[in-house]
């Protein structure tokens, strides 16, 4: 049994966990343009949630198509690393390749995002010319528009409602107030709820739309509304709100101009000085105006020049871990089924966790893991009159008929944990081989008032 050690988190306040964090981007690869003339840069943009350092990039001719996934050829036209040298020590998450359109000939090509020396592609671009070069599409619509939208009109390129479980948004809450039939997204005190990257090439204006709701807040607390481009992590200020009105739906509207970029994320952040504060915020409609085209003259070619170094190393693979669930407790729970536990509402703030008392436990109906090797939950707790020697287990038991419980990890008041801190821990299993598997969280405390709250439970699997 082997497992990894819980992590202490914050500063020793009681602010309730957040939701386990997701990844911000997906695999994607874009070129800056659809046509080139013979003289100028070609901007390559990828994202990558699982880079190495041996990832790199390859513009190839448009003849060679290889879907994701699959090996290519060495026919390589143009290639660097992903970090846009020709060596590189770190991973690259997320940037911008760039080479002179002059070192290609005149024709249709695409980039590969790859790694190692197998020629592994990972992902790739749609197809772009460089000079004179024309294509088609493989198949044209049945129809055409009767016209296509001017650089003054506004087209919407991002919604978000939060009905049906939707949220594109990191962090906060997506909850039925009480005061709605439907679904927000609640913000809390000191709280910032950023969006996903959102594809943003040529456009050279947004308009952000949206409504915010206040509830429990004074004339002196504020939020404010943020964006930042192209991975900089550079945040710009798109307005500030006070004197904020409460139980009333207010609509919003931000503009800004793009400056020629390629992707935007947004950050709702509040200043709010108790946790009984929040914010409410629906119907985030992001629209953006066409940037009016602009073309370059045609100048000679120039001859190609190829660069000679090639990668050759192969890549670690980060593993992925599958989620078998993911418990917020914020509707009746349907993940854990037996002992006895309570799921209360601990600092009457609308966010539920799951309590257990003195000597009792709540356990997980049966998962599956027979394609599976190891185990890993993760999950925030707090303590509440513990003492010396009391605390909590986690615990799996494995395939039906069995009656042992198997120990992943104790957790004793002290050597630890402390009472009234929300701690996050993070424990796992290794050398799974069973069919079947139950989670079971135990406290071990003495008298009624002995307590342990969980929140944002999740049980992962890896192959």
């Amino acid at each position: 049994v082997a497992s990894s050690p819980f992590t202490v988190v914050g500063d020793g306040n009681t602010i309730s966990p957040t939701e386990a964090p997701v990844p911000q981007f997906d695999l994607a690869m874009r070129t800056n343009k659809v046509s080139y003339s013979d003289n100028e840069n070609i901007d390559i943009s990828f994202t990558n949630p699982f880079p190495t350092n041996y990832d790199w990039v390859g513009i190839y001719s448009a003849e060679e198509t290889v879907q994701k996934y699959a090996i290519i050829s060495d026919n390589w036209q143009l290639s660097k690393f992903a970090c846009g040298t020709q060596d590189c020590e770190d991973d690259v998450d997320e940037g911008v390749v760039t080479f002179p359109s002059a070192n290609l000939d005149a024709g249709i090509y695409r980039a590969y995002l790859l790694f190692g020396g197998v020629y592994s592609v990972l992902t790739r671009s749609e197809e772009f010319t460089v000079g004179t070069a024309t294509f088609l599409p493989s198949s044209l619509p049945s129809s055409l528009p009767s016209s296509l939208p001017s650089s003054t009109e506004l087209i919407t390129i991002f919604e978000e409602y939060f009905s049906d479980g939707s949220n594109k948004f990191q962090g906060g809450k997506v909850t039925k107030p009480g005061y709605s039939d439907n679904s927000s997204l609640r913000v809390k005190k000191k709280q910032s709820i950023e969006s996903l990257w959102i594809d943003i090439m040529g456009y050279s204006d947004m308009q952000i739309d949206f409504f915010r709701y206040g509830k429990f807040l004074e004339t002196t607390d504020s939020f404010n509304l943020y964006y930042s481009f192209d991975s900089s992590n550079q945040w710009v200020d798109g307005g500030n709100w006070t004197n904020i009105e409460n139980k009333k739906w207010n609509p919003e509207s931000v503009t800004f101009s793009t400056g020629g970029k390629n992707i935007m994320m947004i950050r709702f952040q509040t200043d709010f000085n108790n946790n009984k504060k929040r914010l409410s915020i629906d119907n985030i409609i992001i629209q953006g105006k066409l940037a009016t085209p602009t073309y370059s003259p045609t100048a000679a070619p120039v001859a190609p020049a190829f660069p000679t170094d090639v990668p050759t190393h192969s890549p670690t693979i980060t593993p992925v871990w599958e989620v078998m669930f993911h418990e917020t407790f914020e509707t009746v729970s349907e993940v854990f089924v037996g002992g006895k536990f309570h799921i209360v509402d601990k600092d009457e703030n609308e966010n539920m966790s799951l309590r257990i008392k003195k000597k009792r436990f709540a356990r997980t109906d049966w998962y599956s893991v027979s394609n599976y090797s190891q185990l890993k939950v993760d999950f925030s707790f707090f303590g509440e009159s513990m003492e010396a020697g009391e605390g909590m287990t986690v615990a799996f038991k494995f395939d039906e008929g069995s009656s042992d419980w198997i120990t992943v990890e104790d957790f004793i008041f002290g050597e630890g944990f402390d009472n009234g801190i929300w701690y996050e821990a993070s424990v796992s299993m290794a050398g799974i081989e069973h069919n079947r598997v139950l989670l079971r969280l135990k406290v071990n405390g003495n008298q009624g008032n002995d307590m342990v709250y969980f929140d944002n439970i999740t049980l992962s699997a890896l192959e």
